[in-house]
């Protein structure tokens, strides 16, 4: 063959080839992004179905052994929500790598704007800015309805402004008030309006209790921080406590 035939041949194959190779790298690229596309909205769709209770039996087991959870192990359904400036995703890292950290199962995954999953053990947030509410110990099977009562720790936290992971335990009688708001109305008229009539000692009577239950029910603590006599604390804690009694409380606290 000629020379320069064979050149020009040969040229057009090496095109050829680029060409080719060009086109194979691109589409095992897009193969890449989608296999990585599918396995995000799979490893977000079972956690989705875990909680929302849609999942069969046999969807859990294979889901938990590919995630890394235990079936015969119980877990508690969380939910959480930023309060400060990490967003979702940050959230949710730091959970579940916290989980893992203490060899405890996790898995998250963000929903509707918040993080819910399932952890093993109650997480310890430091200064990670959040509130989450967790649901009650219960195998796979049945942590959707962990998930709903962690729903209401999470609503029954956030009204009160908290910051931190709380169960039940923690907030006990905060979730119903916030569920019931005639619960609510009640425990106000009963205990807190009376104190409007008594008026700047009312106020004194109020900052007295909270102070109380802020401080663990120390009263001397209560004292030292309102810098009065501990019996004029315990006349302002007592039942029907009066202004009369406050007056003596405060001329006597030098006698004692």
């Amino acid at each position: 063959m000629d020379p320069g035939l064979i050149v020009d041949r040969t040229k057009c194959l090496w095109e050829l080839a680029d060409v080719a190779s060009l086109r194979i790298a691109a589409v095992h690229r897009q193969a890449e992004v989608d296999s990585a596309l599918y396995d995000a909205r799979r490893r977000a769709g079972f956690p989705r179905g875990l909680l929302y209770g849609t999942l069969s039996a046999a969807e859990i087991h294979s889901g938990a052994a590919i995630y890394g959870l235990d079936p015969s192990r119980p877990y508690r359904a969380i939910r959480a929500v930023p309060n400060g400036k990490a967003g979702p995703n940050a959230i949710e890292r730091a959970l579940e790598s916290h989980g893992h950290r203490n060899g405890r199962g996790a898995l998250l995954t963000v929903l509707d704007e918040a993080v819910a999953g399932v952890v093993e053990a109650k997480p310890q947030t430091g200064d990670l800015e959040v509130t989450a509410g967790l649901g009650p110990m219960t195998d796979l099977a049945a942590v959707h309805r962990s998930f709903r009562a962690a729903g209401r720790m999470l609503e029954a936290a956030r009204a009160y402004g908290l910051r931190g992971v709380y169960d039940l335990s923690d907030l006990s009688w905060r979730v119903a008030v916030v569920a019931e708001p005639e619960l609510a109305v009640l425990l106000l008229d009963r205990y807190l309006r009376p104190l409007e009539a008594e008026g700047e000692f009312g106020v004194l009577i109020e900052e007295s209790v909270r102070e109380h239950l802020k401080r663990g029910r120390y009263i001397r603590e209560v004292a030292r921080s309102a810098h009065v006599h501990v019996n004029t604390v315990r006349y302002r804690l007592r039942p029907g406590g009066t202004r009369a009694g406050d007056a003596s409380a405060r001329s006597g606290s030098h006698q004692v």
